[in-house]
């Protein structure tokens, strides 16, 4: 299949009536379902081709998106993309395609599984869940991506990659348990996992606000990420917009602490949406900040190299377990995950955000009982820079289209407010 988006991609080269253009295509064919009180509530098998095109005429670019690969349609969004290029304004910050080294991926056979394999998975689930007498609520996702960039420079990259998921909340007396995993994980492994957090619930306690120690558990910690990756355009910090700006080389977590990214980690494209390749980075290195994201115009602007636009991030494991970290904690917070991130502050770095299905009380080393919701309001600086603790064993976890990985991390959170349930 990747052959006929390279086709796809020559064809609209060879029409084109502008300088230059630009191709993006995503092609997905993946099987999708959703479970709800343990059954399954919707089944879809989905395969479509998402196109965007870029034509360039002179300093002004207009840009077309389509769906299918057809060669009405792609030219209907060529013509459309260079009607647009004609009437926009100059660019005063125009560059043209993406020209120089290339990494191609890797094209991969991969079989979408059946309806009746996936239902069968999820049949191993809702037997234990009325075995346990919870509901059990979710999405089960398997399936693939081809992902290709051309361009009139002569640029052609391309990879096949997997989205493999499942997500499962468990429910029983108004007490929920969560667990997730990307790849191929076992479905009863996830379940035990999920419904260990119904198990530890026991007594629940209301904490008053304030700052706490908090273990945050891979797919919490995972939540505050992005928002980091995201804040290391190195033009921004240059103009002094960024929460970062003046860090660069400077410590902005203790020395156990690593975030690097790299696309073989996930399997992901080693390239960007304009085939710029993606090598490994550490933007924090041992503490400190070593790497910034920097686009082709600003690397003009400066005389200093570009990175590429990375969208996927991980942290270096540590060496305790997590249940060590709970066994060293002298009064602190359990964090499952958190949900409804939002920036406060941009410039200040600051989050709020609240945490969902399994947040527990640790007293002298042990789980107490479960913690009712509460809100953070925090930096993320001061929570890297607090980090007390980095876990052994990592996860993966997909955000939207961020994918990370991290294991747990012992930190300390500003909690603003507690809630009714």
């Amino acid at each position: 299949m990747i052959e006929k988006l390279l086709d796809a991609c020559r064809f609209v080269v060879k029409e084109r009536k502008c300088e230059d253009v630009e191709l993006n295509i995503l092609e997905y064919e993946y099987r999708a379902m959703r479970f709800g009180g343990n059954r399954i509530t919707q089944n879809m098998l989905m395969r479509e081709a998402k196109v965007n095109v870029t034509a360039h005429a002179g300093r002004r670019k207009g840009t077309a998106s389509a769906d299918g690969i057809s060669r009405d349609t792609l030219l209907t969004a060529l013509r459309r993309a260079e009607e647009v290029a004609r009437n926009v304004p100059e660019d005063p910050e125009y560059m043209p395609p993406y020209e120089g080294e290339v990494i191609r991926g890797e094209v991969k056979e991969m079989k979408i599984p059946s309806e009746e394999e996936i239902a069968e998975a999820l049949g191993k689930i809702f037997t234990k869940a009325e075995r346990e007498k919870v509901s059990a609520a979710g999405i089960l996702e398997r399936g693939r991506i081809n992902m290709v960039v051309a361009n009139s420079r002569g640029v052609e990259v391309f990879h096949s990659f997997e989205k493999n998921s499942l997500s499962l909340t468990l429910e029983r007396d108004g007490v929920t348990g969560y667990a997730y995993g990307w790849g191929k994980d076992d479905p009863e492994e996830l379940f035990e996992r999920a419904y260990e957090k119904i198990r530890m619930s026991g007594k629940i306690f209301e904490i008053k606000p304030g700052k706490y120690t908090v273990i945050f558990e891979p797919l919490a910690f995972s939540d505050i990420l992005p928002f980091f990756l995201f804040s290391l355009d190195r033009r921004e910090m240059d103009e002094g917009r960024s929460g970062l700006s003046g860090f660069l080389g400077k410590r902005v977590a203790p020395e156990m602490f690593t975030l690097k990214s790299n696309p073989s980690t996930f399997n992901l494209p080693p390239f960007d949406e304009e085939g710029v390749p993606l090598m490994e980075r550490k933007w924090i290195e041992r503490g400190i900040l070593r790497e910034t994201m920097v686009t082709r115009y600003w690397a003009k602007e400066k005389g200093i190299s570009f990175t590429g636009r990375y969208r996927h991030c991980e942290v270096e494991e540590g060496e305790e377990e997590m249940g060590e970290m709970i066994g060293k904690t002298e009064r602190g917070i359990l964090v499952t995950r958190l949900w409804y991130l939002r920036w406060v502050d941009v410039k200040r770095m600051i989050l709020t955000g609240m945490t969902r299905d399994g947040t527990f009380l640790i007293e002298d080393g042990e789980i107490k009982g479960r913690v009712k919701e509460i809100r953070f309001n925090d930096s993320v600086l001061s929570i890297l820079s607090s980090i007390s603790g980095v876990g052994r064993k990592g996860e993966r976890c997909w955000h939207g289209w961020i994918p990370v990985f991290t294991p747990p991390v012992k930190t300390e959170l500003s909690f603003s407010s507690t809630t009714r349930f």
